[in-house]
């Protein structure tokens, strides 16, 4: 009799721990089911239009408070940007590597990225060798192996990759800015020239793609050619101090000395600590100075 108790309690206490399993597992579906698809969206759209209005910081607390409700690949990405925008480069690559568990090749394409700036190449090339792993046909993958294997030294690779990313989109205006790039550094002047053009043709606004431009025809001394891009280059990005730089210098080695002022001082607007803009401001003010430095160097973009 006493045992025939113990099994009847044994079974309705069994039957309560099932209910109470089948209980918490409906409430975690309708968790997941009625308020992600009402939460989640709510955080991001409210984040998105914070970050728009360059509300960085708010836009990054409402992304942490989304991350609470789920852990999302996008929510890392979105968050990485903001710390980037504040400038906070170990934040932005813990952030990333708290997100490698998801497995997404966009969280180990831009842990890479942040790895770079850093000169941690090493550590981006294997990142970048897993997320083409995952996704082969990625151009941006591609183009960005590209760069680190140049950074790397390994420039006969590099190009290889540079290739691929175009031959998977050849509208990838970054690939060809970036393959232009690394041919100038091989005196391919001419054939480099035709990559910033179809960057271009990709994308009319192409920063990096324009200046450059600007600066080969200032070493072939047509300055007028070189001001044209370095204008087109401020139209489209008004607030980059180097394209203000670029012109300046231009106008200072055409003979234009009050055009040459005026941009360098719009550069320290931008970008106060500018030392070259600082130097030739000075020497320009008083007096004329002496010969302008050359135009500055190639820069590449996906860096």
């Amino acid at each position: 009799m006493v045992r025939e108790k113990i099994y009847k309690a044994c079974y309705i206490l069994f039957l309560a721990l099932f209910a109470v399993i089948c209980a918490t597992g409906l409430i975690r579906i309708f968790w997941r089911t009625h308020r992600l698809p009402t939460a989640l969206p709510l955080r991001f759209e409210e984040a998105q239009r914070m970050a728009k209005e360059n509300r960085y910081k708010e836009a990054l607390k409402e992304y942490r408070a989304a991350l609470k409700i789920t852990r999302e690949s996008d929510t890392y990405l979105q968050m990485g940007i903001m710390l980037n925008k504040l400038g906070d480069a170990k934040g932005e690559i813990a952030n990333y590597e708290e997100a490698l568990e998801l497995e997404d090749p966009m969280i180990r394409e831009n842990l890479a990225i942040a790895y770079m700036k850093q000169n941690r190449d090493k550590e981006a090339y294997s990142l970048l060798r897993v997320a083409l792993f995952q996704k082969p046909r990625d151009s941006a993958l591609h183009m960005h192996l590209g760069l680190v294997l140049e950074k790397l030294g390994n420039m006969n690779d590099a190009l290889k990759e540079y290739q691929e990313a175009l031959r998977l989109d050849p509208k990838n205006a970054a690939a060809h800015s970036n393959f232009a790039v690394a041919l100038t550094s091989l005196g391919k002047d001419a054939e480099a020239a035709e990559q910033f053009k179809l960057a271009l043709k990709s994308d009319p606004k192409h920063l990096d793609a324009l200046n450059n431009l600007g600066i080969m025809a200032g070493r072939q001394g047509d300055l007028d050619t070189a001001i044209e891009r370095f204008k087109s280059a401020i139209d489209a990005h008004p607030d980059d101090a180097q394209s203000h730089a670029n012109l300046a210098l231009a106008w200072e080695k055409k003979g234009d000395k009050e055009q040459a002022i005026a941009e360098y001082e719009e550069v320290l607007k931008l970008k106060p600590d500018h030392g070259p803009a600082t130097r030739r401001l000075k020497a320009l003010k008083p007096e004329v100075g002496p010969e302008p430095p050359p135009v500055a160097s190639e820069k590449k973009s996906g860096e």
